[in-house]
């Protein structure tokens, strides 16, 4: 089963791209590039098998719609990018591009520094961009990969400008979004790359701790978030910023008292948090997932990995639903509640509220954390 795909807010028209889904007669092979050169695709897959499932599942997209398929420095992504980022007449490489492949390898090194370095031989992550008329045919091409995605991209999936996915490990966004002023293509990248990386350590995780480090890693690469998941409300210029300056302020004295809250942070006004509804913007509740987020993979990256594994373990098992000694189903909805999940911190360090709360007055939250340079 997928986990549970980000909605995004923004009003898009599919009808044309799913009018279109039909794959285009004359398509010519979708080129593949790494570093500026071709790479012949049967070669490259003969030689890298993890390379050459992801090209299996989405070179036939790719090929049908006129995209291209660029490799980063790493070869730890494969972007999937429409007709409008072909190379130059001249020959050299289109500037978007470049970008892309620069932020890709800048974003997995902030992962890697919380999330340790990424097991040699593993597949590219596939991050896939796509224009409006194409989305259709991209909600299509997935559903021939998986058809058990059917209910998802019948529903939900027509409604939102871009995804990210667990199973299969795959994000996409849209370059030329209808009605969206506040966005930023390059931040689109590095959040949902981010969230592929977390997401193959850790397919379950609570959605505080799973968008507050994808936003500690957007904010630590692009100095700004520009990615609002789930949120319904206006989202102004000056929420780009400052999220750090904003814990810092909330947590003097004077601000907890005046908000009837006890002086340190307590774990109940984040960590049941489920976006969509309370879009928890206005309740502060995103940015304290991402200050507690961040706290936790700069001070405890390694008790960090060890708290993903045991919140997705526990996730695991709660959306088992038994309904006889044989007989399961799954329970998507399911998080794991909140008394459980302080357990689970408290072996972290029994003192992380008091800790974090004083970390965030002592506005330490809005230090951009050096690429790569996070507690061990």
């Amino acid at each position: 089963m997928s986990s549970a795909p980000m909605r995004f807010p923004y009003a898009i028209s599919l009808l044309a791209g799913i009018l279109g889904a039909q794959a285009r007669d004359d398509a010519a092979p979708a080129e593949l590039t790494w570093k500026g050169k071709d790479l012949p695709r049967a070669e490259v897959a003969a030689d890298d098998a993890g390379l050459a499932g992801v090209l299996e599942a989405w070179a036939p997209f790719a090929d049908a719609n006129g995209y291209r398929l660029v490799l980063d420095d790493d070869r730890r992504v494969l972007l999937v990018l429409s007709g409008s980022h072909e190379r130059l007449k001249s020959g050299k490489e289109n500037n978007a591009v470049k970008n892309y492949v620069e932020l890709a390898g800048k974003t997995d090194a902030v992962c890697d520094g919380y999330l340790g370095a990424a097991e040699a031989g593993q597949a590219p992550l596939v991050l896939v961009c796509t224009r409006t008329v194409d989305y259709g045919k991209l909600l299509a091409h997935l559903r021939k990969l998986h058809p058990d995605l059917a209910g998802w991209l019948d529903g939900a999936g027509r409604s939102v400008a871009g995804f990210v996915l667990s199973e299969p490990l795959v994000a996409a966004w849209i370059e030329d979004p209808e009605g969206v002023t506040e966005w930023h293509p390059y931040n689109e990248l590095v959040h949902r790359l981010a969230q592929l990386r977390v997401r193959r350590q850790a397919t379950f995780l609570p959605d505080w701790l799973l968008l507050g480090l994808a936003w500690h890693t957007e904010e630590a690469v692009r100095r700004s978030v520009y990615c609002f998941p789930h949120r319904r409300g206006f989202v102004s210029a000056a929420s780009h910023t400052d999220w750090g300056l904003w814990l810092a302020n909330s947590f003097k004295a004077r601000s907890r008292k005046k908000a009837g809250k006890p002086a340190d942070l307590e774990l109940s006004e984040f960590a049941g948090w489920r976006p969509g509804g309370d879009d928890g913007f206005d309740s502060g509740k995103a940015y304290l997932s991402f200050g507690v987020a961040r706290y936790l993979a700069s001070k405890h990256a390694e008790a960090l990995r060890s708290l993903m594994h045991e919140l997705c373990a526990a996730t695991e098992k709660g959306r088992k639903v038994w309904l006889s000694d044989t007989e399961w189903k799954t329970d998507p909805e399911y998080a794991v509640p909140v008394e459980d999940q302080a357990k689970l911190l408290a072996a972290v360090d029994g003192d992380l509220m008091a800790e974090v709360s004083d970390w965030f007055r002592k506005k330490k939250a809005n230090d951009r954390v050096a690429i790569g340079d996070h507690g061990r």
